[in-house]
């Protein structure tokens, strides 16, 4: 995964963690409780742009997706004990997370990244997003073999989420259409995993792609009431947490014909 990615996925990876554990402690309204009043506008105004600017896409409705890097340290320190199980010390933790901003910045001013740079990003990349998997995953030996998936998009901005297996999209297709979906998963031994798909009602047609990114092309035999696209990810390894998979997630989507 190229930086930008890597580390857009671990902002969005530590904005889960903190909206989970807040939402369970606060309520929620815990922006309202935990979020002074200058940031919450701040984010608003991102959220109305967004929804401006992307118009035919749904965009994520939830404030903190609208914060930047920088934010979330504060968050965390604010309520550090609810995450001290996740982290341990808040020392390291502020330090490797200043060290993510500083990498953002220099993105953001067109600089590449060095080598070392690249594998200290990396590294502490590898690092936050193990113990937040860890974490948030089933206490138990699963824990430390399975992968799991972090979220999984369409290409109309819908994201499926480990703690939102199934997403109904609201969406209306018809044959000819494409949906690309782009998937992030985590292995705790960082090794290389595999995707699956199928369309309903072909479910013994599973369709196996290495990368993290495909395409679905409707055609008429997708045409339904609520069509299910099932996203399964898959270890090399010989023994699965579900059978033949370890974690799935399933997309629903309105599929009419062109012409009735």
């Amino acid at each position: 995964m190229e930086p930008e990615d890597a580390l857009t996925t671990t902002e969005n990876v530590l904005r889960d963690l903190i909206e989970g554990v807040l939402r369970d402690k606060y309520g929620a309204e815990w922006i309202a409780q935990r979020v002074d009043g200058d940031t919450r506008e701040r984010w608003q105004d991102r959220l109305t742009e967004e929804k401006g600017r992307r118009a035919g896409v749904k965009v994520d409705d939830r404030l903190i997706y609208y914060s930047d890097l920088g934010d979330l340290p504060r968050l965390l320190k604010n309520d550090w004990e609810a995450f001290k199980p996740c982290f341990g010390n808040l020392k390291k933790t502020d330090i490797d997370l200043k060290r993510l901003i500083g990498f953002r910045h220099a993105q953001h001013h067109g600089r590449d990244l060095v080598p070392f740079e690249r594998d200290l990003l990396a590294g502490i990349i590898g690092e936050i997003r193990n113990k937040v998997t860890v974490f948030q995953s089933e206490r138990g030996p699963d824990t430390e073999y399975f992968p799991k998936i972090e979220y999984v998009a369409d290409s109309f901005g819908n994201v499926a989420r480990r703690s939102k297996g199934s997403v109904n999209t609201g969406l209306t297709l018809h044959p000819g259409d494409e949906v690309t979906f782009t998937c992030h998963g985590w292995d705790p031994k960082g090794e290389q995993l595999q995707w699956g798909w199928n369309a309903d009602p072909s479910m013994v047609q599973i369709e196996h792609y290495e990368d993290d990114e495909f395409t679905w092309q409707l055609k008429d035999e997708d045409v339904a009431e609520s069509q299910g696209v099932h996203i399964f990810l898959l270890s090399f390894r010989p023994f699965h947490r579900h059978g033949w998979f370890d974690d799935s997630v399933t997309f629903r989507y309105r599929v009419l014909p062109r012409s009735l």
